[in-house]
């Protein structure tokens, strides 16, 4: 953590502030202990599920890799590292295609990082581009596709998204495209070195959070294993819908209210053309091109400034009693690096959704960027 949430509880301030924020900062005053003692960054176990995916599920502890039983640390609350900013950058061992690239599954990745990291810069704005929205919207769609009833093959962070023309072309991944084809192109050049259109899906939208001033760098794994077939529909919140309906959901994907809430931070960096399209262009929140906090106040706001469209579903769910002390909180100044390390965690578990050999995954988070954030 960058930030000494016991002192923060002690000033007494912050816990008037807000209805139901003592409980929180309690919470959190917990997760110190609990960091403290695993000494990790690992967020606490409030703020997401404790429920362990794939084959991490059933695995003794003693058949655990070092990638799996970080991931279950993670997964689990019981300490782990989300991100990834002390793992020093990765040299490529040599060209694309070289013998000691190819004996190296880090080494396309690295190649591929550049490639993305490319497009997903803005100098004009000093921002991040749309291919870098995009990027992480594809992410979220290829993962989210998934309940906890799909079981095995029934969608996930299985590349499925841009692999399906027929889950592509459904109305819920309207916008998508222009970064669709784009990965289509990565995979076409990279795909015969060994990567996954799956983990390039993830390894773009990792890439593209850190190419947004302030984004977090992520762990990164490799190893997911593609699947044409289309997931199952209705697998998407719809941003109209209200509360219960997405916080259900999400439930169903592991993830509870407060989890959900610091995923939803990502629309920090986000734009609507469809939901509204007399509004087409505007931003979640007044900053677009960098990756704050804004969001949660401007989400909570009596109305939005000029310029921003907030997606109904978000507002349900900022107002919500689940998630309604979170958004207070991850709108604070304090509450700023807590969410970082919170969307790392619950992003992780996005990206390993519909995953069932996590334990034979490799850690490639060396081949992302720096990032940029300063606590």
């Amino acid at each position: 953590m960058r930030l000494s949430l016991t002192s923060l509880i002690a000033a007494g301030h912050l816990a008037a502030a807000y209805p139901g924020m003592g409980k929180l900062l309690a919470d959190l005053q917990k997760m110190q202990t609990h960091e403290n003692h695993h000494n990790s960054r690992a967020p606490a176990g409030f703020l997401g599920s404790t429920t362990v995916l794939g084959d991490l599920a059933n695995l003794p502890d003693t058949a655990l890799t070092p990638v799996g039983a970080n991931i279950k640390a993670v997964l689990s609350g019981n300490g782990g590292v989300p991100l990834g900013d002390s793992i020093p950058l990765y040299d490529a061992p040599g060209p694309l295609g070289s013998v000691a690239c190819n004996a190296d599954a880090c080494c396309v990745h690295k190649y591929a990082m550049m490639d993305m990291y490319a497009m997903f810069g803005d100098p004009a704005s000093g921002g991040c581009s749309s291919m870098a929205r995009g990027a992480i919207r594809l992410g979220f769609h290829d993962a989210a596709a998934w309940d906890t009833n799909a079981g095995y093959g029934g969608g996930g962070a299985d590349g499925s998204i841009v692999l399906s023309p027929v889950e592509l072309a459904r109305p819920i991944n309207i916008g998508l495209q222009a970064i669709a084809n784009q990965t289509w192109a990565w995979y076409e050049r990279y795909h015969q070195y060994g990567a996954s259109m799956a983990d390039l899906i993830q390894l773009a939208a990792m890439t593209a959070v850190v190419a947004c001033p302030g984004g977090p760098r992520m762990r990164f794994y490799v190893g997911r294993v593609d699947n044409t077939n289309a997931a199952l529909d209705n697998m998407l919140p719809d941003p109209l819908s209200g509360a219960d309906a997405v916080a259900a959901l999400f439930a169903a994907k592991t993830f509870t209210s407060a989890g959900l809430a610091a995923l939803l931070g990502a629309h920090t960096v986000s734009q609507q053309f469809h939901v509204a399209p007399g509004q087409a262009g505007a931003s979640q929140d007044p900053t677009p091109g960098i990756w704050d906090n804004a969001y949660y106040n401007t989400t909570l706001a009596a109305t939005p400034p000029p310029g921003v469209y907030r997606f109904p579903s978000d507002v349900a769910m900022a107002q919500s009693a689940g998630a309604q002390s979170t958004f207070q909180f991850f709108g604070t100044q304090a509450g700023r690096s807590v969410w970082q390390t919170a969307f790392a965690s619950e992003y992780l578990r996005m990206s390993l959704l519909g995953v069932y050999n996590i334990n034979s995954m490799t850690d490639c988070t060396g081949v992302l960027p720096q990032s940029t954030f300063q606590g």
